[in-house]
């Protein structure tokens, strides 16, 4: 076996500078494996040997240029290559002091390597390019970027009002001008007067301010003509007076309420902060779990022996919502209730306060006209109130009396008709007396009565001669949403009717609902057909309309106290039992189990007699017994609305829905909140349909 090493050949050659020659670049290690293959095994540690010490021979000498056998077999290449070098060198020689540096460092060259590299080897590597001196130089200009910038203004504010306009309302406007055009001409005569005796006014007692005088001047009797007449200007004016300080106490009471609200709100800083701004961070960690955040306590010290008989939000101002306050059982024997008017404002006292000669059983606000109030109490009077925010003193309420066609017994509920209008709204009551009456609030001053049907009660005196009779006593009421001649009816045996108000003998519907009294029935405002019932026996049930078998069978194990969807989300119910424990169902993840249970009630152990839930906020009140009236927070897991991919409106919806904050862009964001709001529809509509085919099969 021969020990010689054969080249391979490459494409690279090496400039040898001892020599002055090129060479080929070859693979030593390739090669010797490829030989000792063939060889021996004896042979193979000589040549690995060989090739460690070529390798190190290659380390050890001078650097070498590598370059391709191409560029340098390449005849066009090596002439251009050196006539460019010739150029330069002549451009370089042609200046002086160029060439005396070149002078000076050739003899440098020369001592250093005298004796080891001839002269003209120095010469010929002096005038090669130097391989690793390189410059560059780029420039780069500025460019241009050019931007579209839009601006819209937005247009100016506008107002919406409405007014009724009647005999009543013409004659007192007419009676007001009369009184400020008289109290202005007395004004100038006083004027007028002062200004030609040259006194000043007298100063006015308190008591005189009041309209209060003195004992003596009221016993008093005198004969001298001259003395009444001089008297009887001074009435008028203490009369004028007076009348001119009871203004300026209007005017302090409305601007002592916006002070009180500040310095609650300053109070409550901490629970504002999380009514605003609270998220519970454990609901991205629990999918199917939530939890109620306690707010604000609404008891005024007027309210803590009464129970809280109903609540109910506006539709129309976001903060306010009114609650119904009674002192008995309800069986006509209590004294006097209250009807108060809150605000998130301003949980220390109630905005506006009307009592009530015996108490307070129910009351709705109208859907439209946000402050029309309609209240039933439990001597079967119907009363309606004008709570609207801009009335410093509350005004005198509507009611109806024995001769106008009041019930006999307590009201059980009251709810205003949808689509009427605003001189004629339209309201429906129901009573312990088994009556269903119609009430037309004409012209805002006058109430008509007409009985739609008589369910058949166990004490029942009279019954009307078109009126349909039914078994059992009405309980509780709901009124479509849509379709404002339609609405349900519970009674005391459990039973659920459907009626319309518009013709009775084509319309009856009965559902077999309960076994115990119904308390509640709710339609849901997303998906019309659909609605819900609530009753003693436990039982919470979701009913398709015109369907007698219920979809949804719920048990919240207790007698639910109230009942109803949640305005967030089409497929969540809330429910409070009456030992004070919410329930909280998401029928379309989940119908089997709640999605959140838990107690009210954090001190001592209450009763449970009503539940509301906010239109606005994602917010809910409970009120029971002993004035108790709580206000709760839902967790986003409890608010998070269809399409949302993570936590629902409410986290803004504090804010979405009527918060503080400003709203920016509102004119270009219109058209996309409607277009979300149409999806939003549309895909609860569809999961409300999966759901009631999948309980249908």
């Amino acid at each position: 076996m021969s020990s010689e090493v054969i080249r391979s050949r490459t494409n690279e050659i090496i400039y040898n500078f001892t020599s002055g020659h090129y060479e080929e670049a070859t693979t030593i290690g390739e090669e010797e494996e490829e030989e000792g293959e063939e060889g021996d095994e004896e042979e193979r540690p000589k040549n690995s040997n060989k090739s460690n010490k070529t390798t190190l021979l290659h380390l050890l000498t001078l650097p070498s240029r590598v370059a391709l056998r191409e560029d340098v077999n390449n005849k066009e290449t090596a002439p251009r290559l050196l006539s460019v070098v010739t150029q330069q060198q002549q451009q370089t020689y042609e200046d002086s002091d160029l060439e005396d540096v070149l002078d000076d460092s050739r003899k440098e060259m020369e001592e250093l390597y005298h004796g080891v590299v001839s002269k003209e080897e120095l010469a010929r590597i002096d005038a090669q390019p130097n391989p690793f001196n390189f410059s560059d130089r780029v420039s780069q200009t500025v460019k241009i970027i050019y931007k579209e910038l839009a601006i819209q203004t937005q247009p100016p504010p506008d107002t919406r009002f409405s007014l009724t306009v009647g005999p009543g309302q013409i004659h007192e406007a007419y009676r007001k001008h009369e009184e400020q055009v008289e109290r202005n001409r007395k004004e100038k005569e006083e004027r007028d007067k002062d200004k030609e005796r040259g006194k000043k006014k007298t100063v006015v007692a308190p008591l005189e301010i009041l309209g209060m005088r003195s004992v003596r001047e009221k016993t008093t009797n005198t004969t001298h003509h001259d003395q009444q007449q001089q008297q009887q200007p001074q009435q008028q004016e203490e009369h004028y007076r007076w009348r001119q300080q009871h203004d300026r106490l209007g005017t302090m009471h409305r601007v002592a309420r916006v002070v009180e609200r500040m310095v609650t709100q300053n109070i409550y800083d901490d629970i504002l902060q999380d009514f605003k701004y609270w998220e519970d961070g454990s609901d991205e960690y629990r999918p199917l779990q939530g939890s109620l955040l306690p707010l604000w306590r609404f008891r005024p010290d007027q309210c803590r022996r009464l129970t809280v008989s109903d609540l109910a939000f506006s539709a129309v101002f976001p903060d306010i919502f009114a609650a119904a306050y009674t002192s008995g059982d309800g069986d006509g024997s209590e004294a006097g209730g209250l009807v108060c008017v809150f605000t998130l404002k301003n949980p220390a006292s109630p905005d506006k306060m009307y009592p009530t000669p015996t108490g307070a059983t129910s009351l709705h606000f109208h859907p439209t006209m946000g402050s029309l109030l309609a209240a039933g109490c439990s001597d079967g009077t119907i009363m309606v109130y004008d709570v609207s925010p801009s009335l410093s003193t509350p005004l005198k309420p509507l009611y109806c009396t024995t001769f106008s066609g009041k019930h006999l017994l307590p009201v059980t509920k009251v709810a205003w008709l949808p689509g009427s209008a605003e001189d004629e709204a339209r309201l429906v009551s129901i009573s312990l007396d088994g009556r269903v009456t119609t009430w037309l609030l004409h012209d805002r001053s006058q109430l008509q009565h007409s009985d739609v049907l008589v369910v058949k009660a166990r004490h029942q005196h009279q019954q009307a001669q078109h009126a349909i009779t039914l078994d059992g006593v009405p309980t509780s009421l709901a009124v479509h949403p849509e379709l404002g001649h339609v609405v349900l009816l519970g009674v005391d045996t459990g039973a659920v009717y459907q009626c319309s108000t518009s013709c009775l003998p084509y319309s009856l519907l009965r559902y077999p609902a309960h076994h115990s009294q119904v308390t509640c029935l709710a339609w849901n405002s997303r998906h019309p057909s659909l609605f819900l019932s609530a009753s003693l026996d436990w039982s919470l049930k979701i009913w398709l309309q015109h369907c007698l078998t219920p979809l949804v069978v719920v048990d919240c194990g207790g007698s639910v106290a109230g009942a109803s969807w949640s305005p967030y989300n089409t497929s969540v119910v809330v429910a409070v039992t009456e030992d004070c424990c919410a329930h909280v169902f998401d029928l379309f993840a989940r119908r089997c189990r709640p999605v959140c249970v838990q107690p009210l009630a954090q001190r001592r152990p209450l009763s449970a007699a009503c539940l509301a839930l906010s239109p606005f906020y994602p917010v809910i009140l409970v009120g029971g017994e002993r004035g108790h009236l709580a206000s709760f927070k839902l967790s986003p897991n409890l608010r998070r609305r269809s399409g949302d991919g993570g936590e629902g409106g409410g986290r803004d919806g504090t804010e979405s829905r009527g918060g503080s904050a400003g709203v920016q862009g509102e004119d270009s964001n219109i058209g996309n909140q409607g277009h979300v709001n149409t999806n939003s529809k549309e895909i609860e509509r569809g999961r409300m349909e999966t759901l009631i085919q999948a309980s249908k099969a």
